[in-house]
């Protein structure tokens, strides 16, 4: 509850249209972090800290946008989705 009153804070302070643009930009930092992973370089430490950021963003889109049970809707039903299609898509003897 208190990092939802933290977030709620920072959309007042900051602005909704302020915390949507630094949304834009953590998932930017996590795809060039992701991207040095690809190029061989050691960035797990980036990686973690870039999720991080942009869990925080997603976070308060949720709370900017009032989705939160939305959010957890889709979540759930792609998470069955794909559970689903690595069922089908397994041979028998890797299950």
């Amino acid at each position: 509850m208190e990092d939802e009153n933290t977030l709620t804070r920072a959309i007042d302070h900051f602005g909704r249209s302020s915390q949507e643009w630094q949304a834009v930009e953590e998932i930017g930092e996590l795809l060039a972090a992701l991207n040095h992973v690809h190029r061989g370089k050691d960035a797990i430490e980036h990686i973690a800290e870039e999720i991080a950021d942009v869990e925080v963003c997603l976070d308060q889109l949720k709370i900017m946008y009032g989705i939160a049970d939305k959010v957890k809707f889709f979540r759930d039903a792609k998470i069955a989705r794909l559970s689903t299609r690595i069922d089908r898509e397994v041979p028998r003897e890797k299950r």
